[in-house]
């Protein structure tokens, strides 16, 4: 079962079961993102289903600045960032600007789907390159979310 909160004028989805999506880095560290915090309408309709004759306020249909995912990890450090982005490049391009010129740590992204960068091998070698354009060498890893159904992908960068 999931809730539905109201911002302000707005309604979303609030479901932190359903979606605990659990993943490992390199150290085998555990990382846990929610993607169904303060999700519009095109965010839950890619797995679930419901009667919308219960909706007591209309759901948001859209992304907007309401709807944040992350992890535990994101509120305990405080080097991050989260963003929201039109292309996948632009995100990466932005998180190696961060990493080289703040120290930024942990990175949230949410980008549009796009198979190439949806790839794992292909964002390592594309960050590494903007990386070095930047002047920043280290390790670093990324977690990235697909749903068939949905238009986005998320991005975990954890830079060490």
């Amino acid at each position: 079962m999931w809730n539905t909160i109201r911002l302000g004028d707005k309604s979303y989805f609030v479901d932190l079961s359903y979606n605990r999506n659990s993943f490992n880095d390199s150290n085998n560290r555990s990382y846990t993102t929610y993607y169904y915090f303060n999700a519009p309408r095109e965010i839950m309709n890619a797995t679930h289903t419901w009667d919308r004759s219960f909706e007591i306020y209309k759901i948001n249909d859209t992304i907007d600045y309401n709807y944040f995912y992350n992890t535990k990890e994101h509120y305990n450090y405080d080097r991050k960032h989260f963003g929201i982005y039109k292309k996948p490049c632009d995100a990466i391009d932005s998180i190696a600007n961060g990493v080289a010129q703040y120290g930024w740590k942990y990175w949230y992204a949410m980008v549009p789907y796009d198979q190439f960068y949806s790839n794992v091998q292909n964002v390592l070698d594309y960050f590494g390159k903007s990386l070095t354009q930047n002047d920043w060498y280290g390790n670093y890893y990324v977690n990235i979310k697909t749903y068939k159904n949905l238009k986005y992908m998320y991005y975990t960068f954890i830079i060490k």
